[in-house]
C-alpha cells in the first residue's frame, strides 16, 4: 500500500515532534493493525498491541525511531497510523473522522492552503477504497480517541 506523504522528508527529518512521547503509555503511540503486528518484531509490541515505547532522556521514543538521524528503522514497513501521520483516524460521537495533529509544525503553517485541501481530498479517497475500509472495519483499534491537539476534518464512512 503506497501513500503519498504531505510533509516533505527534509522537513520531517529536521523536526523533533513525532515519534517522541511524554508518557510510556501515550495515547499518541502508533496504533497497529493485525497486518502491522505480523510485520513488526514481537518484542517491539506491548500488551495493548501498540508499539512499546522506550525511555530516552526525558521522553519516550518509538522503538523503531533513531534519534541520532531522525529516521525510522522500519520506514518501508511502518504501520498505517505512521503512514498517515500527521493525519489521523479519530473517533467523535461514534463516527470516524480524518483528522490531523496540531502539534505538527508543517501542518500548522499549511492548514487551509490549496495543497492541504488537495491532500485531504486525496486521503479521503485513499481511505474510501474498499480494501482500506475493510482494513479499518477489521481493526477498529486504529481509530484513536484523541481529545486534544486534533482538528477533525471529514467523516470517513465505512459502508
Amino acid at each position: 500500500m503506497e501513500l503519498k506523504q504531505f510533509v516533505p522528508s527534509e522537513v520531517c527529518l529536521a523536526c523533533d515532534v513525532c515519534c517522541r512521547f511524554s508518557e510510556a503509555d501515550s495515547v499518541w503511540s502508533p496504533l497497529l493493525t493485525d497486518t502491522d503486528i505480523c510485520k513488526i518484531p514481537k518484542q517491539l509490541i506491548n500488551k495493548n498491541n501498540k508499539l512499546r515505547l522506550v525511555p530516552y532522556n526525558d521522553v519516550y521514543l518509538c522503538p523503531c525511531f533513531n534519534p541520532v538521524n531522525n529516521k525510522c528503522g522500519i520506514y518501508n514497513n511502518r504501520p498505517l497510523d505512521c503512514m498517515l501521520y500527521p493525519f489521523l483516524l479519530a473517533k467523535r460521537n461514534n463516527k470516524i473522522f480524518l483528522s490531523f495533529d496540531l502539534k505538527c509544525p508543517f501542518l500548522q503553517k499549511k492548514q487551509g492552503s490549496p495543497e492541504f485541501k488537495d491532500h485531504v481530498k486525496y486521503l479521503v479517497e485513499f481511505l474510501g477504497q474498499d480494501e482500506l475500509k475493510e482494513l479499518i472495519k477489521r481493526n477498529p483499534q486504529i481509530i484513536g480517541d484523541y481529545q486534544e491537539d486534533v482538528v477533525f476534518l471529514q467523516e470517513i464512512a465505512l459502508k
